[in-house]
């Protein structure tokens, strides 16, 4: 189950779902204006005709998720859960692969009236909580990898090893997948840092962890062309 608040006091409601082809033409509209980071760049209805579709037609079951606090979107990310990768020398595993995530930048929360001090759960974590959560549904036991934006430079690096991902240095991995070189920049979560992870999350709010059994397939309709 995801996140349910990002607050112990259970005051600000963490509302996580399938976004949909408004949600993301909302994000693009009224977010993205406020981007000042190497995302600035990033067009997330582009990501819906171009990366959603290429995943989609090589079975990547893609899934495109929004996240709000009490109805004001403030993160979005989207995912793969059937991708298969080197995260460990010699060895090719599936797990759930986050292409792009975003929490919203601080002016446009300022401008909602949202303060970050307090919750106890930052924007990012919950988002890379609910890919984690998405990995441990869709079979991946937790498995989840992503990569720093270069445009992050050592912040990006610092951050994901912070919460808990490790930074994929094998020099005997020459290429993570087919298409992609490891530039040292990737990062992986096993299944035991994905347990500690999920759990410490929930910990922290008082909520239980609960995951839902695996899918025997993911859905890949929940947007249509």
């Amino acid at each position: 189950m995801y996140l349910e608040y990002f607050d112990k006091g259970k005051k600000q409601k963490a509302q996580i779902k399938d976004a949909s082809k408004k949600d993301l033409k909302q994000w693009q509209r009224d977010v993205m204006p406020f981007e000042k980071s190497q995302a600035a760049k990033w067009n997330w209805e582009t990501f819906l005709v171009r990366e959603y579709r290429l995943a989609r037609m090589t079975g990547q079951a893609p899934k495109f998720i929004s996240l709000s606090v009490n109805n004001t979107p403030v993160g979005m990310m989207l995912l793969v859960n059937n991708f298969k990768a080197h995260v460990n020398h010699g060895k090719k595993e599936n797990l759930t692969h986050v292409w792009y995530i975003q929490s919203a930048p601080a002016d446009y929360l300022k401008k909602h009236n949202i303060n970050k001090s307090t919750f106890d759960l930052s924007i990012g974590r919950v988002l890379l909580d609910a890919a984690v959560v998405n990995s441990m549904k869709s079979g991946n036991d937790g498995k989840t990898m992503l990569h720093a934006d270069p445009g992050g430079k050592d912040f990006l690096m610092e951050y994901y090893t912070k919460q808990g991902f490790t930074n994929i240095k094998d020099g005997r991995i020459k290429q993570i997948s087919s298409f992609r070189d490891n530039d040292g920049r990737y990062f992986f979560m096993n299944k035991a840092a994905a347990e500690i992870f999920t759990f410490s999350n929930r910990q922290k709010i008082g909520q239980k962890l609960t995951i839902e059994k695996p899918q025997k397939k993911e859905n890949q309709q929940s947007i249509s062309f």
